[in-house]
């Protein structure tokens, strides 16, 4: 998403938009292989459904109420938040 509306200076409505279509259809093709296989838990499974509708229904709200800037700036705090994580993880295993 940033390399998109850095580089090639595609808005971010689209951006967001373009990002979440291609997820949608990578995500599917796996999720397929590992039902088809018998490796998806049931339970966790319908805990992170029930969480995801709602969210992606606030979220669609939320994002036509925010102005681009707006957007932006929420990006990157989801992004900053997920990359302090990914390090914290990495630097100290044993933290949790």
């Amino acid at each position: 998403v940033p390399l998109l509306m850095v580089v090639v200076r595609i808005p971010i409505r689209i951006t967001i938009g373009s990002s979440l279509a291609i997820t949608a259809l990578a995500a599917t093709a796996g999720v397929t292989g590992k039902v088809v296989t018998g490796q998806v838990p049931l339970m966790p499974t319908l805990a992170v459904m029930l969480g995801a509708v709602p969210g992606a229904h606030v979220g669609a709200i939320v994002s036509r109420r925010l102005t681009g800037a707006g957007l932006r700036r929420v990006l990157f705090i989801v992004i900053l938040i997920s990359a302090v994580r990914v390090w914290w993880d990495l630097l100290m295993p044993g933290a949790r």
